[in-house]
């Protein structure tokens, strides 16, 4: 019998995963030079990962929280 396959997985890779999967279902785009899409993915997923909200995170994360904020609420 073979040995079963051990994956490891950085947090880089199971963000990457993770937006990937999102990305599927929720169309989500913003084209701007302070605040980007990725930005927006990383502000999401970590409020919901940390259970807090999409404001909160977005100060903790970047100088740019308003805009991130408003970014999210226009799409």
């Amino acid at each position: 019998m073979s040995q079963p396959t051990t994956v490891r997985l950085t947090d880089r890779d199971v963000r990457d995963l993770a937006i990937a999967r999102l990305r599927e279902y929720l169309p989500l785009s913003v084209a701007g030079y302070e605040c980007t899409t990725d930005m927006i993915w990383d502000v999401l997923l970590r409020a919901a990962a940390t259970r807090s909200t999409v404001e909160g995170t977005s100060r903790d994360l970047t100088a740019h929280g308003s805009l991130i904020l408003g970014a999210v609420f226009k799409n």
